[in-house]
């Protein structure tokens, strides 16, 4: 996140992303996991999400 410290405004830091992806943000999607798992993650935030 920036905060732009004149107005208060928050905005996401698009250099803030998984490398090599277009989109800012961590992709959760053909990752291998330390636990063994191997595939597509559902982060916590989504699940508890409504």
């Amino acid at each position: 996140m920036d905060l732009d410290p004149a107005t208060g405004l928050l905005s996401l830091d698009s250099r803030f992303r998984t490398p090599g992806d277009a989109k800012p943000g961590v992709a959760m999607r053909g990752q291998r996991w330390p636990h063994g798992y191997a595939g597509t993650a559902v982060p916590h935030g989504t699940v508890f999400s409504r």
